[in-house]
């Protein structure tokens, strides 16, 4: 490969941080936003960078590994780091904090009861990885994979493996095809390896990005905006259909909707290392330089501007000198994290029987069973339920007197009860979206706890067609939606 000099390096170092905080504030305004877009330039018009977790986080680690005499890259290394410096609950962040608290190590912090494996929180910090393995795809992607699995599992590692290596070749590559291919071959077949095949398969065919688009939502539509097997794709088709113009590039990945700080972002990135002087000073004057963090990162000190960055992250690719990632694995189980329910079958359909919110409880048939599931996530094989409606009933355990967040999410008509009385009722016409998430949807209630012992009881539909029956449960604070750690009855399946 070709040899990078210095102050070339360091050129497309800061490149990198501007194009993904021009991308990042284009396009942050319209987070979640499903639908296509028409963004032609920042709107509103900002007068600094818009806060983002996509730097956020990589402001921490970096912090983090300049503070140890000689750094190295582990995934034990970021635990402190999310226990002390990060405040999102969001999604897998939020999961992966719980699992920590819960004693798990990497990768079971990333993969255990975790509905959110396949979400963009990795992949949109992988610009750190390329930046200290500048034209060494592999070690890119095995720091990478050593960042990710604190929170992630399966497409959700290698989205940012893909994109870590994808950035590192981008310091010495300009080409964007074989950009992609080393990003490809940097992790194995997988879902996410084949949308961004089809990806390209269809814009060369097509050559009209909204097409493309259609086609990607069409194979690839997730309940959930932030799962990488849409934004991915989105990224790199902002990186084809731009054809290297940074303005363009970044408006096409917005315009895709869905994840649209992040896309515009990573796309930014991309380009700002291929050639720093491909951003425009329309993207960078309303911008400036100064690091704005979100209020969610404590403790540390970050540094005042890109350019002070760019200074942080040098030195810490020389001192690391390309060292390996160190990999110790540890031997887990998660036995003793089974939770304890009792769940029986009804022979009445919950449609027509739907309680009011403040009706009395149903009661737990005789014929109902122990059972133990694997977390919070649970699944019934629909071949195995002979009834239209289900009941569950957990035991939790609070311990100080609280207001919580109650959260049932499943995507058929359901009603929870939290000891005698019904605080959650949902008829669903047709099957609903998906996505359990504690601080975002309609599947939740606040509910005041008095310490000691309670009982939740949810019913649900039966799925038709013999479909598996699907469900998340979780208790947050009122505030923060950080999950209530330990609160349910868990024990071990007798044998």
């Amino acid at each position: 490969m070709k040899k990078l000099n210095e102050k070339t390096y360091k050129e497309k170092v800061l490149g990198c941080w501007l194009g993904k905080a021009a991308g990042g504030t284009l396009g942050g305004p319209y987070e979640g936003i499903c639908r296509q877009l028409n963004l032609k330039y920042y709107d509103p018009v900002p007068t600094k960078m818009l806060p983002n977790d996509d730097l956020d986080l990589q402001i921490v680690w970096a912090v983090k590994l300049a503070q140890m005499k000689q750094p190295v890259i582990s995934r034990y290394n970021f635990i402190s780091a999310w226990q002390e410096n990060i405040g999102y609950s969001w999604d897998e962040y939020g999961v992966a904090k719980r699992n920590i608290a819960l004693g798990l190590k990497p990768p079971l912090t990333g993969s255990y009861d975790n509905w959110f494996v396949n979400g963009m929180g990795a992949a949109i910090r992988s610009e750190i990885w390329a930046c200290l393995a500048p034209g060494n795809p592999e070690l890119a992607a095995s720091y990478a994979f050593e960042d990710a699995c604190v929170d992630h599992a399966d497409n959700g590692i290698y989205a940012e493996m893909l994109l870590a290596a994808m950035e590192s070749v981008a310091f010495i590559e300009s080409n964007m095809d074989r950009i992609i291919d080393y990003g490809l071959s940097a992790i194995p077949h997988c879902s996410i390896k084949q949308a961004i095949i089809d990806t390209c398969n269809w814009w060369y065919k097509l050559r009209d990005w909204k097409e493309v688009r259609f086609y990607i939502l069409n194979n690839y539509r997730d309940d959930n905006w932030t799962d990488v097997h849409i934004n991915i794709p989105f990224i790199i088709l902002g990186l084809l259909a731009g054809g290297g113009d940074f303005g363009q590039s970044i408006r096409i990945a917005a315009n895709c909707g869905y994840d649209t700080d992040c896309t515009a972002a990573t796309v930014g990135s991309i380009l700002g290392i291929i050639n720093p002087n491909s951003i425009g000073s329309e993207w960078l004057k309303p911008l400036g330089r100064n690091i704005v963090l979100s209020p969610e990162i404590i403790g540390i000190k970050s540094p005042a501007n890109l350019n002070m960055f760019t200074e942080m992250i040098v030195d810490l690719r020389n001192k690391l000198a390309e060292r390996p990632p160190i990999v110790q694995e540890v031997s887990q189980s998660t036995n003793h994290l089974k939770i304890h329910a009792r769940m029986a079958l009804l022979d009445f359909y919950l449609d027509k029987n739907m309680p009011k919110i403040g009706f009395a409880c149903w009661q737990m048939p005789e014929s109902a069973v122990d059972i133990y599931l694997n977390g919070t996530i649970g699944r019934l094989e629909g071949e195995s339920i002979s009834s239209p409606t289900v009941i569950i009933q957990y035991e939790i355990n609070i311990k100080n007197e609280c207001d919580a967040i109650i959260m049932f999410n499943t995507r058929n008509t359901y009603a929870v009860w939290v000891d005698n009385e019904c605080v959650l009722s949902f008829r669903y016409e047709s099957p609903q979206p998906m996505v359990p998430a504690l601080h975002r949807g309609n599947s939740k209630k606040s509910h005041h706890f008095t310490p000691g012992k309670h009982t939740i009881t949810a019913v649900t539909n039966k799925p038709e067609y013999d479909e598996d029956l699907e469900w998340v449960i979780g208790l947050s604070d009122t505030k923060k939606f950080e999950w209530l750690v330990d609160v349910f009855e868990r024990g071990l399946l007798s044998t």
